[in-house]
């Protein structure tokens, strides 16, 4: 009886212990607040900084706002005049390109320093839908979409941004007329259309010419948002079903899922709206809405997610430092910066275990 009472306890004691080992660590505490609002719409983020548009209202004037990664917080935003336009897309050498609407659709390349124009691109019965920016900004690449019937067809551009020259990679894409998300890898070899042709993702093989697979997993209904590894042998697709999806490049295979939800499977109407790898490989970042939580994995451990608890809205971006050793987030115009650091120690640094510190607060700018 005794020996049956003990090995009771004994289980009673540590079933507790293993389900907290278990769960997903919340994180609520940041290191920096700032309010920033701004357009819902083409913020984003490039190797050292992140960026909102801005617009003055009852004006044809257009601004790109951009704060500056340093030591881990983000500076004090730097504000730049453009020409009105979409699909803006800054690179590290301080020239964005951008969709500008004039009697034609004309796709142009601004030098943010002085707002001087340096290169201009028109066409009457295309459009630039979608634009993304090589990581080391030596590449971009256009998806064009038509702007008149058959709205179904569309075709993708690369610009060399170091000699600024452009040229046609695919003439034809059926399917689908503006997309999500354009990547680009460092080397301007593979380019991934991610929510256009089909609502999944496309991969582009530049050097080649040819389309390489167009997917859409299993159970999703759109693919939304992506980002290369910094490898660029795998990509990280996400979209409604709230699963970040790892993919090959080469061949488009799901290499593995990663539920960036509470019950580790889909939730009707939780949707990821932002992902982002770290520069160094080491941590993958998911942003949701309506929730405003952020799951951030630890690749080099795999184990469970740590949560990062911005606050209900709609999330707008997800942004990890160029050293990667804070991540910063935004949801309905506000940013917090938090310190992966606290999460896990960085490889280049001594472990963290001193208590976090107040954050910083930024006023609006």
């Amino acid at each position: 009886m005794r020996r049956i009472l003990i090995a009771s306890l004994f289980v009673i004691a540590i079933v507790p212990s293993f389900s907290c080992a278990a769960s997903p660590k919340a994180i609520r505490r940041p290191i920096q607040v700032i309010e920033w609002p701004g357009s819902l719409l083409d913020q984003g983020h490039c190797t050292d900084f992140i960026y909102i548009p801005l617009r003055v209202p009852d004006s044809d004037k257009k601004f790109l706002s951009i704060r500056r990664w340093k030591d881990g917080l983000l500076e004090e935003a730097s504000t730049f005049e453009l020409p009105m336009g979409t699909s803006i897309t800054p690179t590290p050498q301080g020239i964005c390109g951008l969709s500008v609407i004039k009697r034609d659709s004309v796709f142009t390349l601004v030098r943010l320093e002085d707002g001087k124009i340096l290169k201009e691109w028109g066409d009457s019965n295309w459009y630039c839908s979608a634009a993304g920016s090589s990581r080391n900004g030596n590449f971009m690449a256009l998806f064009m979409s038509r702007n008149r019937l058959p709205f179904d067809r569309n075709y993708v551009d690369l610009i060399d941004m170091r000699s600024q020259e452009r040229r046609t990679i695919i003439s034809e894409l059926v399917g689908g007329s503006s997309a999500r998300t354009v990547l680009v890898t460092d080397d301007g070899r593979h380019i991934a259309i991610v929510g256009g042709v089909n609502g999944g993702t496309t991969m582009i093989d530049a050097k080649e010419g040819k389309e390489l697979w167009d997917k859409r997993p299993e159970g999703e209904i759109v693919s939304y948002y992506g980002a290369f590894s910094p490898d660029e042998k795998t990509i990280f697709t996400t979209g409604t079903a709230g699963c970040v999806y790892e993919i090959d490049v080469v061949t488009g295979n799901v290499l593995k899922e990663r539920w960036a939800t509470s019950t580790g499977d889909s939730i009707y109407g939780l949707s990821a709206e932002a992902i982002a790898v770290s520069p160094d490989g080491q941590w993958l970042a998911a942003g949701l809405t309506p929730t405003g939580d952020v799951y951030v994995w630890n690749l080099k451990e795999e184990g469970k997610p740590f949560i990062l608890k911005h606050g209900r809205g709609a999330m707008q971006l997800v942004a990890f430092s160029p050293e990667s050793k804070s991540i910063a987030t935004m949801v309905n115009g506000q940013v917090k910066v938090w310190s992966l650091e606290k999460l896990a120690p960085h490889p280049t640094s001594a472990p963290a275990s001193s208590p976090a510190s107040s954050p910083v607060h930024s006023a609006r700018n």
